[in-house]
């Protein structure tokens, strides 16, 4: 009987210690499991972010990578390609995006500049080819919900550190219009490259130019100690009306932006109402050499009617 109690006993403790090893097999299962999805989770997110897109922009095919188009975060790419979204495909099953294929060419070859050297504060070129171009490109960025900090400034002066003060210089008398002007220049020298300067229309400026028959913006040969110094100036006329979505409107209102596109290199002034969308240029000619400053002259006011922005 005591053999017997022993060998029960034996027997007991051998099943109590398979067992233990048993739940010790079963807990590096789990463990294993358990790295197992984390992994299967990072190369799940991996794969969904670097999956090839096939992409057909506006009639031209493109072929990159999720991850590229996605690497600026709070743009419209990220909910774009969301895989529970429904999205627009072409007859061969490509991804549609109605864009100008050569802005968006030109987007994704800096995108993937930047994915190489892993740097999201890098900042978007702007094409040097015309000014239409430039905006066309900054509008397109916009659109695609781009922070403005990816832009490329040093193509465009527009901080007052950079571009200077507005100085009234001289007055003159218009017999033939029975007005008067006066001539204001920035304190900014422009010898090289392009530079862009956004100039505001205060409210009692507004009230002068609006009786004038024009006023006159441009650049002027950077010379301080010259008198009348020779210029180019772009003349805008003040009470043309102009068609627009609500009927018409006028050429001039208060608080209008004009953006003055000064580029040295190729001897050309571009001026745009922000309003209107309306622009006029100027080429330089070789009369007013550089280097250059804004050139501005308004109908007569007790004070500084404009201001750089």
């Amino acid at each position: 009987m005591s053999a017997t109690l022993k060998s029960l006993e034996t027997l007991k403790s051998k099943m109590n210690n398979q067992q233990q090893e048993f739940q010790e097999i079963i807990k590096e299962f789990e463990l294993q499991k358990q790295k197992f999805e984390e992994e299967k989770q990072q190369v799940d997110q991996y794969l969904a972010q670097n999956d090839i897109l096939y992409l057909n922009v506006g009639g031209v095919h493109f072929c990159t990578l999720r991850s590229t188009l996605t690497f600026i975060k709070n743009t419209i790419f990220d909910n774009l390609f969301d895989t529970d979204k429904k999205l627009l495909v072409d007859r061969d099953n490509r991804i549609f995006l109605d864009y100008d294929p050569e802005l968006f060419k030109l987007m994704l070859n800096q995108l993937r500049q930047w994915i190489e050297v892993n740097d999201s504060d890098q900042l978007f070129e702007l094409p040097k080819t015309s000014f239409n171009d430039r905006q066309r490109f900054r509008n397109f960025l916009r659109h695609l919900k781009f922070d403005e900090k990816h832009f490329d400034l040093q193509f465009y002066d527009s901080s007052n550190e950079l571009v200077g003060r507005i100085v009234q210089a001289s007055s003159r008398s218009d017999d033939n219009q029975n007005n008067s002007y006066t001539s204001f220049y920035g304190s900014q020298m422009y010898s090289t490259g392009c530079h862009r300067v956004q100039i505001k229309f205060l409210n009692s400026c507004y009230y002068n130019v609006s009786r004038a028959s024009y006023f006159q913006v441009g650049i002027a040969n950077f010379e301080k100690n010259k008198k009348n110094p020779q210029s180019s100036v772009i003349t805008w006329p003040c009470h043309t009306v102009l068609p627009s979505p609500q009927g018409v409107c006028n050429e001039i209102e208060d608080g209008d932006i004009f953006e003055i596109e000064i580029d040295c290199n190729d001897k050309l002034v571009t001026v745009t109402n922000q309003r209107t969308m309306k622009g006029r240029h100027q080429i330089v000619h070789d009369s007013v050499p550089l280097p250059w400053r804004l050139y501005v002259q308004l109908p007569n006011d007790q004070s500084t009617p404009i201001r750089i922005i």
